[in-house]
C-alpha cells in the first residue's frame, strides 16, 4: 500500500481500497476523485460528495 503522510489506504477484499486523508478544501479532492471516473465513489464527506455528483450530473448534460 502506497499513502502519503496525511492519508490512510486501506485495501479491501474485493479490490477496491478506501483512501482517507486530511485535507484544507475540497476542491482539489473533488478533482482528484473526478479523474478516477466511473471507478470511484464518495463515501463521506457529503459535501463532497454532493459536489462529484453535480459535476458529473452537468458532464453528463453535455451528451444529453
Amino acid at each position: 500500500e502506497y499513502a502519503l503522510p496525511n492519508q490512510t489506504v486501506e485495501s479491501q477484499a474485493d479490490g477496491s481500497a478506501v483512501v482517507s486523508a486530511e485535507v484544507t478544501g475540497l476542491v482539489e479532492v473533488m478533482r482528484w476523485v473526478l479523474g478516477w471516473g466511473g471507478a470511484a465513489r464518495v463515501l463521506e464527506p457529503t459535501e463532497l460528495a454532493a459536489g462529484v455528483r453535480r459535476e458529473l450530473e452537468a458532464a453528463a448534460a453535455q451528451y444529453a
